[in-house]
């Protein structure tokens, strides 16, 4: 049992590991826009806006949010949101 908890506890560590590299490397690249992001503090698209219509009050749960921009910009828009990345 000790050896299959430990070979868990690798695989999740490295899947961590992974995950956190990536996230440094996308931090970095023109597709999450950053430093737009940080100016405008909305990464949503009108199909996403317009599908969801008015947050304001709501509560939303943003599953896979990777780096969090979609959550911060519901936020910004007045909801009231949990990000949860399992990666």
């Amino acid at each position: 049992m000790k050896t299959s908890l430990k070979m868990s506890d690798n695989l999740l560590n490295n899947n961590l590991s992974l995950w956190n590299n990536w996230a440094k490397i996308n931090y970095k690249t023109a597709f999450y826009d950053i430093e737009g992001f940080k100016t405008k503090k909305n990464s949503l698209k009108e199909i996403e806006l317009k599908e969801l219509g008015c947050v304001h009050g709501k509560s939303l749960l943003h599953l896979q949010c990777h780096l969090g921009q979609d959550s911060i910009s519901w936020a910004h828009l007045g909801a009231k949101v949990t990000g949860i990345d399992l990666s």
